[in-house]
C-alpha cells in the first residue's frame, strides 16, 4: 500500500476568496480619521446635517442620543 503525502491528497481544502479591498478599506475607515505619521483616531463617523462625517469622539452625545431613540 502506497501512502500519499499531504501535497498529493486530492482534497486540499482550497477555497476561492474574493475580497474587494477598496470596499474593505472604506468600511474600515468609516469610524476613523487619519492623522500624521499614518496614525488614526476613532471618531463618531455619523453623517451630519451638512452631509459630512461627524469628527467627535466615538461616544458622541448628539449621535448616540439619536441612535438610541431609533431603537
Amino acid at each position: 500500500m502506497k501512502m500519499k503525502t499531504r501535497s498529493q491528497k486530492e482534497d486540499k481544502g482550497i477555497y476561492e476568496v474574493n475580497i474587494d479591498f477598496d470596499e474593505a478599506h472604506e468600511a474600515w475607515m468609516k469610524n476613523k480619521q487619519q492623522l500624521s505619521n499614518c496614525t488614526y483616531k476613532y471618531i463618531c463617523g455619523e453623517t451630519t446635517i451638512k452631509g459630512t462625517r461627524c469628527l467627535n469622539n466615538p461616544n458622541c452625545k448628539i449621535h448616540n442620543k439619536l441612535n438610541n431613540n431609533d431603537n
